[in-house]
């Protein structure tokens, strides 16, 4: 299962876990950790940011927000 994030998947340093808390499976994860996978399947330039409820923008705004590309090194530029 893949995620994107939402606001009710939080976790907090207490072990308080949001209802729509996801962590997959790993053996040495840790006791408040939380670990999620991605599949880059495409070449392209991708940006990620946090999903705060209702304040996205604000800190998309204040910089909170990076890029990142993905290159298939089979095809020649």
């Amino acid at each position: 299962m893949g995620s994107d994030g939402q606001p009710m998947g939080f976790w907090t340093k207490s072990g308080r876990k949001g209802p729509l808390y996801f962590s997959l499976n790993y053996k040495n994860k840790k006791p408040n950790e939380a670990v999620y996978r991605y599949f880059n399947t495409k070449e392209g330039l991708f940006w990620y940011h946090d999903h705060a409820m209702s304040i996205t923008r604000l800190n998309v705004y204040a910089g909170l927000v990076g890029f990142y590309e993905i290159i298939d090194p089979q095809i020649s530029i």
